[in-house]
């Protein structure tokens, strides 16, 4: 393939998943505000390394025969009003210059009728690379402003950022006011645990230019870890984070992660770099903790307000300002 081609590609992956479009903003802003922090001879290594996962990882390859096709229809049909984007403004703060901020959005799914919904935290411009890069410069980035759009919703409905664990990648985001609403949610439950060969469907949205279109991205499993986490391996992911996956029973496996290696495991490799999937038994235990924290966190902030009321309410004056809780 000419390096023209390669890069025509790589572009055109770039702009149709609105996964990277946000994780490319991040890099951008965080890399911009590193040069007016006169750091910008490490910036280029930086944005390197962040590329590299992406650009080693294998388009998804057609294999399955004909017959078995209509799954990946059926599998359309029956989640894709579980497939959600989700709108925010991807805030920068750095010890010098100005704070940055940038619109973004990121593909999500809805795990709870109730509009609890899982994002990776990477398309939330929050990535495990983001923080060590972000913690030895004195940079943070948050998102904020988040709205959760439905099927053919442009306006979106506003959202929290609940809980996130940064290690494995995934973010939970909770609808404020869902009015009684119950909204068309993903069975973590209803897993399996596919073998080395098995075909899987990763289920996913397209950018907004092209009308978030619910979309299917075929993987076939290439084999399973333990380290860092538990993880089914793939050949290839489409650029997809975030995104369930499926076996063609109809089985949730997991959802697709963006994983680094730590410093001590970063070394040269000329080994291919998997996609890969959070299985579903960790995704359920990962979620069960970050509703515990969610709802440590919501109790905390319903006390405060109740003191805040109080003393307001006895000529006190104004409650001194809150501790910050629970870590988001």
């Amino acid at each position: 393939m000419s390096t023209q081609t390669q890069r025509a590609s790589i572009t055109s992956a770039l702009f149709m998943n609105p996964q990277s479009i946000a994780l490319f903003l991040s890099i951008f802003a965080i890399l911009q505000l590193c040069a007016s922090s006169a750091l910008a001879a490490a910036a280029p290594s930086a944005a390197q390394t962040q590329r590299s996962p992406a650009a080693k990882t294998p388009v998804a390859k057609t294999r399955q025969a004909p017959a078995e096709r209509p799954a990946f229809g059926k599998l359309l049909a029956e989640h894709a009003g579980a497939i959600v984007q989700v709108k925010y403004v991807l805030r920068i703060k750095g010890p010098k210059g100005p704070d940055r901020s940038s619109d973004a959005e990121a593909s999500g799914v809805m795990i709870d009728p109730s509009g609890l919904l899982l994002v990776s935290n990477a398309n939330l411009g929050m990535s495990e690379l983001m923080r060590r890069m972000g913690s030895s410069q004195g940079l943070s980035a948050n998102a904020t402003e988040l709205r959760v759009l439905i099927g053919d919703d442009t306006e979106g409905l506003p959202a929290q950022l609940v809980a996130r664990d940064t290690e494995l990648d995934l973010s939970w985001v909770k609808i404020d006011d869902p009015k009684e609403r119950k909204f068309e949610a993903l069975d973590l439950s209803a897993s399996a645990e596919p073998q080395p060969g098995d075909t899987l469907v990763l289920l996913s949205r397209t950018a907004q230019f092209l009308g978030h279109a619910p979309v299917a991205v075929e993987a076939q499993v290439a084999g399973r870890t333990d380290r860092p986490h538990p993880l089914i391996l793939v050949d290839g992911t489409g650029g997809l984070h975030g995104a369930p996956a499926f076996t063609l029973a109809g089985k949730l496996a997991g959802v697709s992660v963006l994983q680094f290696p730590d410093e001590e495991s970063h070394l040269h490799s000329t080994a291919p770099s998997p996609g890969m999937i959070l299985t579903a038994e960790e995704l359920r235990r990962a979620t069960a903790r970050a509703k515990e924290q969610a709802s440590r966190t919501a109790a905390h902030e319903a006390s405060e307000r109740a003191e805040e009321k109080k003393l307001e309410s006895s000529g006190a004056g104004a409650a001194a300002p809150p501790d910050a809780g629970p870590g988001r």
